[in-house]
């Protein structure tokens, strides 16, 4: 496990410490700050809950919660216009993220909640492969708006897919496998969902689904 790796590499480090230069000294280090990030990160996906804080819905434009969540994440992106986007995404790579946004869908939800479910989205995407493109989508249809977010990896084991919302289930192999049953469950606490759509071929589309404003206020 993680802290039989950080002991060994302590070890190491100890027992090398009077030639920094060792193979074995840069391997010790290399682990150690592997294994650090990797603790890093799991005790913020544990020691951030948004499930456990009461939900502030209110008004809110999807696509400017979009945008605000992935420059808050240090995500960067491009945008296209809605009209021209299957081709757009296609011409105009100026990044990893292309972002597409419908103007005033506007759902009623708790921002935070919002901000948390896109990035656990786009950031599942950007880990799905090192290079291909992620497309991110503002729509809306009769009475519902939707976050379509779409990726160019090989997509998910088949052995994983039953239980890619279940917590602590990990598509990627590394985590806790909090992110896309938390975005789940905030979705639906909001009157939405989460939800896996596959078309075949290569890549993942994984969408977030909420009602229009309009349409939740009757």
């Amino acid at each position: 496990g993680p802290l039989a790796a950080i002991r060994n590499a302590a070890d190491l480090v100890t027992r090398y410490s009077h030639d920094p230069s060792h193979p074995a000294f840069v391997e010790a280090l290399r682990i150690l700050r592997d294994e650090a990030t990797s603790a890093s990160r799991v005790v913020g996906e544990l020691g951030d809950n948004p499930l456990a804080r009461a939900p502030r819905p209110r008004p809110v434009d999807l696509g400017g919660v979009l945008r605000s969540s992935l420059f808050g994440a240090g995500i960067a992106f491009f945008e296209v216009e809605p009209s021209d986007a299957p081709t757009s995404f296609l011409t105009k790579v100026e990044g990893r993220v292309g972002v597409a946004i419908e103007p005033e869908v506007v759902v009623v939800a708790d921002d935070r909640d919002l901000a948390v479910i896109v990035k656990a989205l786009v950031r599942n995407a950007l880990e799905a492969d090192d290079e291909g493109l992620v497309r991110v989508t503002v729509r809306t249809s009769p009475g519902a708006a939707h976050v379509v977010v779409e990726d160019e990896g090989p997509g998910v084991d088949p052995a994983l897919a039953d239980s890619l919302f279940v917590p602590r289930v990990s598509a990627r192999g590394s985590g806790l496998g909090l992110g896309l049953a938390t975005a789940r469950a905030l979705a639906r606490r909001a009157g939405g969902d989460v939800v896996r759509v596959r078309e075949g071929g290569r890549g993942e589309r994984f969408e977030l689904r909420l009602p229009l404003a309009d349409v939740a206020a009757r």
